[in-house]
């Protein structure tokens, strides 16, 4: 029989086993946590990186579009003038502000510049713009915005600008976009580099000479911080350059959106990323270097740390309950104490759940018509059904815009609540489907989602009860409201589209003839068309309005609805559920 000593240190074996096993859990789940933020790290700096690679090729290939579009226009326009180049360009540089100028410059033979009055031909040279010397032919700059600061470019002979005369002849020769990366600020004021674009363009597909260019400067620093800017916090560092060997004397625009001093690409290699830009017959390559705003939002290491606790925490939980339950007998009558306690509050808790289902599910129903909601819970699959007569009313509040204008956000949505509380309480009177409202429109249709017989009864009578509920409103509020009501009776498809925000919607052209017959009524009127109007002739009294022009239909006859022939009235035309109605007021607290 052991001694007290040996059994009371035996006792505590299978407490430091629990401990050494979760210790050594923990420790591995940290790792293995560990390892995955590293990539998850990985994947989120390649996103970013891959974000604004992305919106600055968006904002090279925009600026690039917008210069070729430009030689579509001069190649649309017969007789280009100064007032037609000023009104087309103005809107591309006020939507691409990296854009410094577009021009328009024709090709001219020697001889020809008597064609371009009032410019006097120059060229640059060591001692400034001098008169063009004679050559075999001339593109000088005709039109060009902006034309501030810009002056001394009228008449100007490109083909005398060296560096760019190859771009010329390579342009002739082609019919795509040429870049040239470098520019000389004689040719325009700028402190960062420019891309000096060109564009031959042509009189005729199968031309073989140009019959001029146009061109375009654009400020690649610009347009580098335009795409930079678009993403939330400046993470990176960018180095953009057209040289593989990405040495710093290459670099055509660098930006740091911490605007700290730019580190050298050879001192920091850490999170980098590099990516390729296409540039019309250019490769370029951008530099991403991580800053110290990336640091700030990079994901952390804190989920290991956080499983390492846990796990800890894990393990400390059954090591003090062995340890507790070895000395204290009663903790076993405490526990059960809690568990009776947990299920308590379980079974509350699963009382909420229960009313929040409940609520969840008049939610649907106040969202979808009945049918539709159950058919919707039980199948995942799209609902669409086609009905073959179904009768569809449009309501809207004549000069609601005005009204707007001079009423308060409050006191308008007060005023399109109590409005279309009322509509939709008749909507459940009549057995009608509201189908939606748009701002002060209206939109209900009756035989769906389960057919009736009496669908155009119904709309009708409601249509009615829809006037006096505006005349009462307006007696009760001293307001002028009139509204416009269409009635048309057709086939339609119905169906849920969406998959967060659930709408049941209608399609067809009786929802278009609907519509119009709203939209071409009268102020205070229901127009109904003449399917609508042989299906209640023998109950209802009408006014014809001859033949209205419907578009995409042409002439429909219409008729105005006005009340229900003597000894008719809704009991003897309209079938209503009492159930739904109850069940409408005790949800919306009507009397």
């Amino acid at each position: 029989m052991p001694t007290p000593s040996r059994l009371s240190g035996f006792r505590y074996f299978p407490a430091l086993l629990t401990l050494g096993v979760g210790i050594a859990l923990s420790i591995v789940v940290f790792l293995l946590v560990r390892q995955w933020e590293t990539r998850r790290q990985t994947y989120e700096r390649q996103q970013l990186a891959d974000e604004i690679a992305s919106a600055l090729q968006e904002q090279i290939d925009e600026n690039l579009e917008a210069i070729a579009t430009l030689g579509d226009f001069t190649t649309a326009v017969d007789n280009l003038d100064r007032a037609a180049f000023d009104r087309f360009v103005e809107r591309k540089l006020a939507l691409h502000p990296s854009i410094r100028l577009l021009a328009w410059v024709p090709r001219l033979d020697r001889g020809e510049n008597t064609n371009i009055p009032h410019l006097t031909l120059t060229e640059i040279s060591p001692d400034g713009w001098v008169p063009a010397a004679v050559r075999p032919e001339y593109f000088p700059v005709e039109y060009w915005e902006p034309t501030e600061g810009n002056d001394d470019l009228a008449g100007l002979d490109l083909a005398s600008y060296l560096p760019y005369q190859k771009a010329f002849l390579e342009a002739t020769r082609s019919r795509d976009l040429v870049v040239v990366s470098e520019t000389d600020p004689k040719l325009i004021d700028t402190d960062g580099t420019v891309l000096f674009v060109v564009k031959p363009v042509y009189d005729e597909i199968s031309a073989s000479e140009p019959k001029g260019f146009v061109v375009g400067i654009v400020a690649v620093d610009g347009t580098v911080e335009a795409a930079a800017e678009q993403q939330t916090g400046w993470v990176f560092d960018l180095y953009l350059t057209s040289k593989s060997d990405k040495d710093n004397s290459s670099f055509l625009a660098t930006y740091t959106g911490t605007r700290s001093p730019l580190v050298a690409l050879s001192e920091k290699s850490r999170d980098r990323e590099t990516r390729t830009l296409e540039v019309a017959n250019q490769t370029w390559y951008l530099d991403l270097l991580a800053n110290d705003r990336y640091e700030a939002i990079r994901t952390k290491h804190w989920r290991s740390w956080a499983a390492l606790l846990v796990g800890l925490l894990w393990t400390h939980i059954p090591v003090t309950y062995l340890l507790t339950s070895l000395s204290r007998q009663q903790q076993i009558e405490r526990l059960a104490q809690e568990r009776a306690l947990q299920a308590r509050a379980l079974k509350k808790a699963f009382d909420r759940l229960e009313m929040e289902r409940a609520k969840s599910e008049r939610l649907l129903l106040n969202i979808l018509p009945e049918p539709v909601a159950h058919r919707l819970k039980q199948k995942h699959e799209t609902i669409a059904d086609s009905f073959p007569e179904v009768t569809i009313l449009f309501a809207d509040i004549v000069g609601f815009t005005t009204i707007a204008g001079r009423t308060s956000p409050q006191r308008l949505v007060e005023i399109l609540n109590e409005i279309f509380s009322a509509f939709d309480w008749l909507a459940v009177h009549y057995g009608v489907e509201k189908i939606k409202t748009i701002g002060d429109a209206y939109m209900a249709a009756s035989g769906l989602p389960s057919p009736t017989d009496n669908c155009a009864d119904a709309i009708a009578q409601m249509a009615i009860d829809m006037q006096e509920e505006i005349t009462q409103f307006n007696q009760r509020h001293n307001e002028k409201f009139a509204m416009r009501i269409g009635i048309h009776t057709g086939p339609v498809v119905a169906g849920v589209i969406g998959t967060n925000k659930f709408i049941y919607d209608l399609w067809g052209d009786t929802v278009n003839i609907a519509s119009r017959m709203e939209s071409h009524g009268v102020p205070g009127g229901i127009q109904v068309s003449e399917q609508t109007y042989l299906r209640l002739r023998d109950r209802y009294e009408f006014e014809p309005r001859g033949h209205i022009n419907i578009k995409g239909k042409g002439n429909m006859r219409a008729y105005l609805l006005l009340s229900p022939l003597p000894g008719m009235d809704s009991a003897q035309t309209v079938t209503v559920s009492s159930h739904r109605i109850s069940e409408f007021c005790l949800e919306n607290d009507f009397t």
